[in-house]
């Protein structure tokens, strides 16, 4: 007989201060378990012939396979135990008692309708795109920051071509450091001046002030971000910590976009210290 491994969400039954557990997902019963609560033994039950008619008819009307409809589990401590399909847990309860029959009917009931089962929690979010969020609404109307700005450009972009970035990678730190560089030299800002906004990274890690940007900057971040950064600096540093993942940088729309750098424009508010 196979033996599975599965990590699926468990129904929990009670019967006489003993769980019998439910598989949420296909249906299937712990028939170990419950053959120990009603005094019985799993191999007295599969070994008589009419079991043996059962299983055969079951396979035969399914197109399961009778090791697949008993199907031997492992779990993580190593002990193993049967599980059974749906339809052999009501077969074996009948064989069990008549209080086991009627009790099991009920869950398979109960599991068809959908009932029993918790219910499923929303799907968790990569580290970075969670980090942005989280921090979204510390920016004031206004201002943009560059984790706003790298979580649109870079990491919602990356996930939807298939790569998480790492928990350990933090590429807005470089583009931050650059683009304030690019603003100095070429928008004369003085950048030691620009607002800064409190930014936790969700884990022990202790909290940042990084700079908040007046919104008349968004075109030339954006411009500067997909005509510089993403293709010189943003491949120097994914081939630094992985090479492995500059296919999917290459799969990004932006790097397919215009690639002329930023105009000149005339100084912004914020100025350069004399």
């Amino acid at each position: 007989m196979p033996n599975h491994q599965y990590s699926l969400v468990l129904i929990q039954r009670n019967v006489n201060g003993t769980v019998i557990e439910q598989r949420s997902g296909d249906g299937y019963i712990n028939a170990t378990a419950l053959c120990e609560v009603a005094g019985k033994r799993w191999h007295n039950y599969v070994r008589t012939e009419t079991t043996g008619h059962f299983l055969r008819a079951l396979a035969a009307k399914t197109q399961i396979s009778v090791h697949e409809l008993n199907q031997e589990v492992v779990d993580s401590g190593g002990a193993v135990s049967t599980w059974v399909h749906p339809k052999v847990a009501i077969h074996l309860a009948q064989w069990l008692s008549a209080e086991f029959a009627v009790q099991v009917s009920e869950w398979v009931h109960e599991w068809m309708a959908g009932n029993g089962a918790p219910k499923p929690g929303p799907a968790q979010l990569p580290k970075h795109l969670a980090r942005y969020l989280a921090n979204d609404g510390r920016v004031p109307p206004g201002y943009f920051s560059v984790l706003q700005e790298t979580g649109l450009n870079l990491f919602g972009p990356l996930h939807n071509v298939g790569f998480e970035i790492p928990e350990g990678w933090v590429p807005d730190i470089s583009v931050g450091k650059l683009f304030c560089a690019w603003l100095r030299d070429e928008r004369n800002v003085d950048t030691d001046e620009l607002p800064t906004y409190a930014h936790d990274y969700l884990d022990d890690r202790p909290t940042v002030h990084p700079k908040l940007y007046p919104e008349e900057y968004l075109v030339d971040f954006r411009r500067w971000f997909r005509s510089t950064w993403l293709p010189k600096h943003g491949v120097q540093y994914f081939r630094k910590k992985d090479p492995d993942s500059l296919p999917y940088l290459d799969r990004l729309p932006a790097l397919a976009g215009p690639s002329a750098s930023p105009p000149p424009s005339p100084s912004r508010q914020v100025k350069r210290k004399r």
